[in-house]
């Protein structure tokens, strides 16, 4: 049985993945002395782009690495950035140039298994997995495609949960949360509920942010239609009637020069105006990232900073204290209980794995010929985390494991032992509905 790897701690991403419990979302206090950065309408205009001086591009285009995972409604971004090359120029060029050839953005536009979204549940190993293979990578965005509209509180919960332990992994990378496209469903909506959580999140804990739907919400000239219903084709209600008849990115390009004031550009499921408003707002985005207006961004939290501590010193000295204390206990709670959820099956782990090794001739003989049970490593007749942690160990070569096991371990019988097996474990793990192996 062939293992095909090349990773280096995948046991961790695999930790989180699994797991069901997360900690209490709290304020990073380390993230949150900066302030966060957020492309948005703001920044999604041609007059906007066109105000970013032409060394910040250039900045970009030499610093930035960056990798980008999506479906369709994501591909708005990535479609209009390639059409914007014709627009306005080669200054604007962007695409995979892991060559680092002189004047062009390294923008790698689903590689491998990132031509997904972030409704993938295995998202974050697939994350962890190219970050392992590509460390020159220092920028990654994930967008959604359609799932934040049915998603729960305690579910985009487990999204930025994840997005920040991924960050904590890997404090040299850069990693854009984004919300989910606009469906009609207006200002009272699941959606937009739940994208204002993303945002709140984001804006407390100094996070990065591509704001998909804040963009679609709004034309080049600032007119607002997320109350009138407007969806991601840009749709919206004209007339409060409660049917969307009008189109605002229709409406305003029949209004506007084209190859002058906008460009033709290939949007999935919407307008080519939406397209291009994602093109700029992600070049403000990759500039600011590169330092574009990073002065205002780093010294206006310490100001603030300067104020909040202070204010609670005035008024009382152990009313300053306690929440300085209580702060520290709901940061590094989630810390601690992250650790003990990963090293926890690791001892476990050791305890049942030693077991077998002791007593080779029986395991072989006896026990490891009475494992039935694909995916079962330990041979407790179970597929569970303890299965999942031994096969992370094994393809990071700190255990071994039989032939015999090996042949329970290939589930998707491919006739390889790899990421794919574990993937799959983790989703049966996980209840979804997957066959293991030929049971």
């Amino acid at each position: 049985m062939k293992k095909k790897f090349s990773i280096s701690t995948l046991f961790i991403s695999a930790a989180i993945m699994v797991t069901n419990v997360f900690p209490v979302l709290a304020i990073d206090s380390q993230q949150s002395v900066s302030k966060s950065i957020v492309a948005n309408h703001e920044n999604a205009t041609l007059a906007d782009l066109k105000s970013i001086p032409d060394n910040w591009i250039e900045k970009a285009k030499d610093e930035l690495h960056i990798v980008y995972g999506h479906t369709s409604h994501g591909s708005q971004v990535s479609d209009g950035m390639g059409e914007l090359v014709n627009f306005l120029g080669d200054k604007y060029t962007a695409y995979s140039n892991k060559d680092g050839k002189d004047g062009v953005l390294d923008f790698r536009d689903t590689p491998d298994n990132f031509a997904t979204d972030l409704g993938n549940g295995n998202w974050s190993v697939i994350t962890d997995y190219y970050l392992m293979e590509n460390p020159d990578i220092n920028v990654v965005m994930w967008s959604w495609c359609g799932q934040v509209s049915w998603m729960s509180e305690e579910e985009i919960n487990t999204y930025l949960t994840t997005m920040t332990e991924l960050e904590n992994k890997y404090p040299n990378v850069t990693f854009v949360y984004m919300t989910g496209h606009l469906d009609g469903s207006g200002l009272n909506g699941n959606l937009n509920l739940r994208n204002e959580q993303i945002r709140e999140y984001c804006e407390l804990n100094g996070k990065v942010l591509f704001d998909f739907a804040d963009i679609e919400s709004y034309d080049p000239d600032g007119n607002y239609y997320l109350d009138k219903g407007a969806d991601d084709a840009c749709q919206y209600d004209s007339d409060n009637d409660g049917s969307n008849d009008s189109n605002w990115a229709i409406n305003w390009q029949n209004t506007h020069v084209q190859d002058v004031e906008w460009y033709s550009c290939s949007a999935a499921h919407s307008e080519a105006l939406n397209g291009n408003m994602k093109a700029y707002a992600a070049w403000y985005l990759w500039a600011t990232l590169a330092g574009y207006n990073q002065e205002v961004i780093e010294t206006t939290p310490i100001t603030t900073t300067t104020k909040v501590e202070t204010t609670p010193i005035t008024t009382t000295t152990k009313v300053e204290t306690t929440p300085v204390t209580t702060t520290t206990k709901v940061e590094t709670t989630p810390i601690t209980t992250t650790t003990k959820v990963e090293t926890t099956p690791i001892t476990t782990t050791t305890k049942v794995e030693t077991t077998p090794v002791t007593t080779t001739t029986k395991a072989e003989t006896t026990t490891v010929i009475s494992f039935d049970t694909a995916g079962d490593i330990n041979g407790d007749n179970r597929v569970d985390n303890l299965d999942l942690v031994m096969l992370s160990q094994y393809l990071l070569n700190e255990i071994d494991l039989s032939e015999k096991v090996l042949k329970l371990v290939d589930v998707n019988l491919d006739k390889v032992v790899d990421i794919a097996d574990l993937a799959l474990i983790k989703q049966y793990i996980m209840g979804d509905k997957v066959i293991l192996g030929n049971k």
